[in-house]
């Protein structure tokens, strides 16, 4: 290059070194620059012998290449459209990548440093919404309170029974027993998988004693009880303890539901014991109490947990009339009487289950769980989120930050959400039978649609509408049921025969309208059998079985097939 540079005036060396050196890029290209420019000026001045001119052509070369910036410039972009294509494609790859990498990074910072900022207190509109317009002195929480806290365990009399205690990490019904002497609780049953257990008159003598012990130590229990039963209406404010700023209302504390089913209990042993000492009429009037209480929970402003139970308790009170009245020889009169007394109790047929509570729930998650405003109305925030999802569903971490960049924005899931809970609300007020022939679109349906962790806090959160409404309706069945008996039998004391059928009832003006059956469109199935009736319900499996009893599935199953049978009593 030396040599080359010998047949050059020195201003054009020095134009071609300052002209690369602007140019940049790698030695290569360099190297490229300057064969051009060398090539270039030795053709220019070819021919020029005397220094003199070949110095003022020199310059003249230099003016007409121009302002050497833009030269260097226009350089640069003729190389790299010169380029391979191979060059090309990799160079643009790789400035993607980092661009996608800078991204990626100010929007994990943005995301992960993203907190919710709720404003408004859903739970003081949870208590507007749920407090009745009424008089303080008919509510019946007070009585309800003083109930709860006089109610006595039965494992405290089992203590002075001197059984053992429950073994450690087992049930009190899985406790050491004596082979003659059952732990109480294990005699008494619960309420949560159904009305199965051992009638009173049925147990042991020692049995018989321990449950009166109980029932009767709870007797100023059961006064209050019977006292908030007798009242118009029950409301006690929702609360969640200590929390700060907006609580949440998934937070709300409802320590009493467990007191209340236990005194739902001690109703039932109350009509057990009652109807033993054929005192039918008392009894009668235990079960009433457990259906106003029961009423009283199932109000349809409240949880969707104080609703099941409220309904629970009713189940009980309707199934232990038909247990007591078949037991007793009721008159017409007293069959008339207790007909209305139900009717009073549920002005407007059995209570619906309402989803006001639950959708006022949602959408305060919402606001607990997204930041406010931004693309989408907001985004999840990703502490908030994972707390929740390891509260509902037990996932971890990673399950949670997966679905954190999946999940749609906040508007997107109120809207969604908003969706979700007008189709409940139709789920629960049709009948497991209609939900089926209506071919209505499921909820996990909606939810997948666009991907399983779209809607992530949704999937968390929605109950299992298909049962809560097919609980509704069974407990419907089994109140319309127990109307429908107490006609038939009625019936039976006035003629002295059975109604050959339920349109017979209906016409007579003894049922105000036929009894439904959930699980079909016809009414419960009526029959006549060896001098008594036959009233059921084609059960779960939506097939009539002629009214064949499952002992262990109330409402049947699908193999090997059963009814729901209301009566004759088992």
């Amino acid at each position: 290059m030396e040599k080359r540079n010998e047949s050059l005036p020195q201003i054009l060396i020095d134009y071609i070194d300052a002209l690369v050196k602007r140019a940049g890029g790698g030695s290569k290209v360099r190297l490229d620059i300057r064969e051009e420019l060398w090539c270039h000026f030795v053709d220019a001045l070819a021919g020029l012998e005397n220094e003199q001119v070949r110095e003022k052509s020199a310059r003249e070369l230099i003016e007409s290449f121009g302002d050497m910036n833009m030269l260097a410039k226009l350089i640069k972009r003729g190389k790299k459209r010169c380029r391979p294509l191979w060059q090309k494609v990799l160079l643009r790859s790789l400035f993607v990548l980092c661009a996608l990498i800078v991204g990626m990074v100010v929007y994990a910072v943005w995301f992960l440093m993203g907190s919710p900022a709720p404003s408004v207190d859903y739970l003081a509109r949870l208590n507007t919404m749920t407090q009745p317009a009424a008089a303080a002195a008919e509510n019946a929480w007070p009585h309800y309170e003083k109930a709860i806290a006089l109610y006595v365990e039965p494992e405290e009399v089992d203590k002075a029974r001197d059984l053992p205690e429950a073994a450690p990490g087992n049930g009190l019904d899985e406790a050491p027993e004596r082979t003659d002497n059952r732990r109480l609780s294990t005699v008494i049953g619960g309420i949560a998988g159904g009305h199965t257990y051992t009638p009173f008159g049925r147990l042991k003598p020692e049995e018989q004693a321990a449950v009166s012990t109980w029932l009767d130590r709870n007797e100023e229990a059961w006064k209050h009880y019977l006292e908030a039963s007798r009242k118009t209406y029950c409301y006690r404010p929702y609360d969640v303890g200590d929390a700060e700023g907006h609580p949440m209302l998934r937070n709300v504390l409802l320590p009493h539901l467990g007191s209340v089913r236990n005194l739902a209990r001690v109703g039932v042993w109350r009509s057990e014991r009652q109807a033993y000492e054929n005192k039918a009429a008392e009894a009668v009037e235990t079960c009433l109490t457990l259906l106003r209480a029961g009423r009283h929970w199932h109000q349809e402003k409240g949880t969707l947990i104080e609703q099941l139970v409220g309904q629970a308790i009713m189940r009980l009170g309707l199934e232990q009339i038909i247990v007591t009245t078949a037991q007793s020889d009721f008159s017409a009169d007293q069959l008339a009487a207790i007909q209305r007394d139900l009717a009073a109790i549920c002005t407007d047929g059995f209570p619906t289950t309402a989803m006001d509570t639950e959708r006022l729930m949602f959408e305060d998650t919402v606001q607990h769980s997204f930041t406010k405003g931004g693309p989408g109305g907001g985004h999840i925030a990703p502490k908030a989120f994972n707390g929740m999802i390891q509260e509902f569903i037990g996932g971890g971490d990673e399950l949670a930050y997966l679905s954190l960049g999946l999940h749609a924005g906040r508007d997107r899931t109120l809207k969604m959400g908003s969706m979700l809970y007008d189709r409940m609300e139709q789920i629960v007020a049709m009948s497991p039978y209609h939900v089926r022939e209506g071919a209505i679109e499921k909820i996990d349906t909606l939810l997948e649609a666009d991907g399983k962790w779209r809607y992530a806090l949704l999937r968390a959160m929605i109950p299992g509408i298909n049962r809560v409404g097919e609980m509704r309706y069974q407990s419907k069945a089994l109140y319309e049921a127990t109307l429908t008996i107490l006609a038939a039998k009625r019936w039976q004391r006035d003629k002295g025969t059975l109604p050959e059928n339920l349109e017979q009832l209906k016409n007579a003006g003894y049922i105000a309208a036929l009894p439904a059956d959930p699980y079909s469109a016809d009414p419960l199935k009526y029959n006549i059998r060896d001098g008594d009736f036959v009233l059921y319900s084609v059960g779960s499996d939506f097939d009539d079985d002629g009214g064949t009893r499952d002992v262990e599935h109330v409402w049947g199953r699908a193999e090997p097939g059963a009814d729901r049978v209301f009566w004759p009593v088992n």
